[in-house]
């Protein structure tokens, strides 16, 4: 199984890294936090107009059939050729990055790449705004799995909790 984590282009990047070295140390697993793999500089800045949150609340993607943008998370799963792929996206990717990662864009790479399983982290209560757009997402089942570190949460949402160490460490067998 190869893994792409996609994070959002931000202040907590570099965390996300490190939080998911151990599975991006293999060789061709790949760490994505920039949207587009776009070479030619025309297109880029293309892209980086008709993405801005002002425009894009109008136009709705809809320029992306025509143009069909290269995100990076396609690049890296054409790189992989058809391997069985974990798509690990953090919820904040849908906060931050929305015009980006919408539900048409992920339906998209789902049909495209049939044997990608997305896997939805959230890093944040459902309570705060980064998760809003995330729960969202989730209820029209784009994610094979969901995962959070909240007890309420997991239970609410019927999300998949990770146990913390220290927790872990508390449980009696």
């Amino acid at each position: 199984m190869r893994y792409i984590v996609v994070c959002e282009d931000g202040i907590y990047s570099s965390m996300f890294k490190v939080l998911f070295n151990d599975l991006l140390v293999e060789e061709d697993n790949a760490f994505v936090d920039k949207h587009l793999d776009e070479r030619n500089p025309v297109r880029r800045f293309l892209f980086k107009v008709l993405y801005k949150h002002k425009v894009n609340k109008y136009l709705k993607n809809c320029f992306e059939p025509i143009l069909k943008p290269e995100f990076s998370v396609i690049a890296a799963l054409r790189k992989l050729k058809g391997q069985p792929t974990c798509v690990i996206f953090n919820n904040a990717c849908f906060y931050i990055d929305k015009e980006y990662y919408n539900e048409n864009t992920l339906r998209r790479i789902k049909k495209m790449f049939p044997n990608a399983k997305f896997v939805l982290y959230f890093v944040d209560s459902a309570f705060q705004p980064m998760a809003k757009e995330a729960i969202r997402l989730a209820s029209h089942h784009l994610f094979d799995l969901l995962y959070t570190y909240s007890k309420s949460n997991a239970k609410k949402y019927g999300y998949v909790r990770v146990v913390l160490v220290e927790e872990a460490e508390s449980i009696s067998l």
